[in-house]
């Protein structure tokens, strides 16, 4: 059969295979450069738009070095948004920083044939996210290394247009486009939930149901920072926006369950806390630019902190 057949083929296939943005095991998506069989989910449901899964990389005939794994990620059909948040991340992994940087992964493929989007990934043995926090020079260290990648880099990537919700500026919340004061926002929270996993977002919410997550995660910010102020602009009519702050505010009034247990952050070392209070400024025209938090007297002293360690 003629290869572009063949493609065809596979992919009316995988459009009802993969309705629910689910690959069953063994299934092998087509590559620019080599082929990848699924070997396993790596997550499932939750509160993730896309589908995350393991895969072996089969190189084409010819090509001599290939990765061992890939990491396969298809918009979950069921999510809204999901297809929308995968094309972003797509632009994201082409922006030239980001595609040269070593601390991100590397975009193998992106296919997209169809209204089907599956990126093909650079396969990481261990994220930051799985990385657990101690109180050594080593996770300090990481700490140091993610900031000066993070703030070099982002300035210049293109605009988003949303945030996850742990990373979620205040005025993003609040109806507000995310701009590049938002990512500096963004840069410190990723450290905080480095430091202190679930203290934003929506994990541990009372009710696990996507439509309580936005109000669990705008209640545990305002918890934290409890001098900001939960207005949206006036200019802002979305009820998906103002319906959220409401209950958000009200659940503030009466903490429940875990919520009453955010505090604000004064366990961490000096160096550290005041650098993020430096970098999670409320307010974002009063919060400092990434190449201000570079110069910054607080960066400087958390770099000397580590030094020390």
């Amino acid at each position: 059969m003629h290869q572009s057949s063949t493609r065809h083929l596979f992919w009316k296939e995988l459009s009802y295979a993969q309705k629910d943005g689910i690959f069953p095991p063994n299934h092998v998506l087509p590559g620019t450069l080599w082929d990848y069989r699924i070997l396993r989910p790596l997550q499932a449901g939750g509160t993730k738009t896309s589908s995350v899964f393991q895969a072996e990389v089969l190189p084409h005939q010819g090509v001599n070095e290939a990765p061992k794994w890939a990491l396969i990620k298809t918009a979950d059909n069921e999510r809204g948004f999901s297809k929308e948040n995968l094309d972003r991340e797509l632009q994201n992994y082409r922006s030239p920083n980001i595609a040269t940087a070593a601390c991100f992964r590397k975009l193998y493929d992106a296919i997209s044939p169809d209204d089907t989007l599956v990126l093909a990934l650079e396969w990481l043995d261990t994220t930051l996210a799985e990385l657990q926090f101690q109180h050594d020079r080593d996770s300090y260290a990481v700490i140091e290394a993610f900031l000066d990648a993070a703030l070099k880099i982002f300035p210049d990537a293109s605009r988003l247009k949303a945030q996850p919700m742990a990373l979620r500026a205040p005025e993003v919340w609040l109806g507000l486009p995310c701009t590049k004061p938002s990512q500096v926002w963004a840069i410190g929270a990723i450290t905080l939930c480095f430091l202190k996993p679930g203290i934003l977002g929506e994990h541990d919410a009372p009710e696990p149901r996507p439509q309580t997550f936005p109000i669990w995660s705008i209640a545990k910010l305002g918890r934290l920072f409890p001098e900001w102020d939960l207005q949206p602009h006036n200019s802002v009519t979305d009820n998906q926006i103002l319906i959220p702050v409401e209950l958000a505010q009200k659940l503030l009034r009466q903490p429940r369950a875990g919520l009453g247990k955010i505090l604000p952050f004064e366990d961490l070392p000096r160096g550290l806390m005041d650098l993020l209070r430096f970098m999670l400024v409320l307010k974002p025209d009063r919060r400092p630019s990434a190449s201000d938090v570079l110069a910054s007297k607080q960066y400087q002293a958390f770099k000397q902190f580590v030094r020390n360690m």
